[in-house]
């Protein structure tokens, strides 16, 4: 699991300039976590244990209100990152826990 503050890549291999894109957006995404949830941002590379080239990055983050309010950053959140990682191969999930 990575924070926002830690990114790092699964591969030696060089990164290609698509690779690096995607990690740019993720940075980018990182920082609109933060400003949109506070700042305990995790960043997790899953993937399908019965298709592993199935993968996706999932943010999880805390929020406080009630439901119906963090639906509406939830929607905003995804709304962002399709503006900032469009028409990507990585998929991109949101998992916010409810803040005391």
């Amino acid at each position: 699991m990575l924070t926002a503050a830690e990114p790092q890549r699964e591969s030696s291999a060089p990164p290609t300039h698509d690779t690096r894109k995607v990690v740019m957006a993720l940075h980018e995404l990182a920082a609109l976590s933060q400003k949109m949830f506070g700042p305990s941002v995790t960043i997790e590379s899953m993937h399908d244990p019965d298709d592993p080239q199935n993968r996706w990055m999932v943010f999880h983050v805390t929020a406080s209100g009630d439901f119906a309010k963090r639906r509406e950053q939830a929607d905003q959140w995804y709304e962002a990152a399709a503006a900032i990682l469009p028409a990507s191969s990585t998929e991109l999930r949101l998992s916010i826990m409810p803040r005391g």
